[in-house]
């Protein structure tokens, strides 16, 4: 039987494992680091951001008020801000419209542009506005802050329960309540709409 006799290692082996080890650790760490700084979802927030914009942020709450009432809130994912040309670019866009009588007009879209001097907004891409039992769906909606109208100059949906109705393009007084549709206007009614 042959047995195993353990040897004292070299003083200057145990060193240089020793440095290795730590050389090893220490290249672990900033790989972890440069991964994390430029590669994780964190650093992908920031690729939305315009380099020219004058201001760009994410994750934007804004509430615009009138005589003490609120006129509309905003949230967006992201908003690139040109001072110059007086515009704000929203990506996720989350619009509430407020009115005296009426609950509140929630709108949801892809994108939005608002101009900041007049605060008149557009909404682009999977446009959707909700208020109380109604859905209105289309792709492009303009809101003009001062007048308080809704032009839709594309296809435009509007649901309520089993009812619905189409139109190419739509205006909505928001003071008057009163919605004008236009172009191949076609609808389905069960009970009232």
């Amino acid at each position: 039987m042959k047995t195993n006799v353990i040897k004292r290692n070299n003083p200057e082996k145990i060193k240089f494992v020793f440095y290795f080890l730590i050389f090893l650790i220490f290249l672990i760490v900033v790989a972890v680091f440069i991964n994390y700084r430029f590669f994780s979802e964190k650093g992908a927030l920031f690729s939305s951001l315009h380099p020219k914009a004058t201001l760009s942020l994410d994750q934007v709450d804004h509430t615009a008020s009138k005589g003490g009432l609120k006129q509309w809130s905003l949230k967006a994912a992201t908003v690139n801000y040109f001072q110059d040309r007086n515009e704000a670019l929203f990506q996720t866009l989350t619009l509430v419209m407020y009115s005296r009588e009426d609950p509140p007009t929630t709108l949801t879209s892809d994108k939005g542009r608002m101009d900041t001097q007049t605060n008149d907004i557009s909404a682009f891409g999977h446009v959707v506005v909700v208020n109380g039992l109604y859905t209105l769906e289309t792709e492009t909606l303009h809101f003009k802050d001062k007048e308080r109208i809704i032009t839709v100059p594309v296809t435009v949906k509007i649901t309520k329960a089993a009812s619905h109705i189409t139109s190419d393009r739509m205006t909505i007084d928001m003071n008057t309540n009163i919605a004008i549709m236009e172009g191949h206007v076609k609808g389905v009614f069960s009970g009232p709409f």
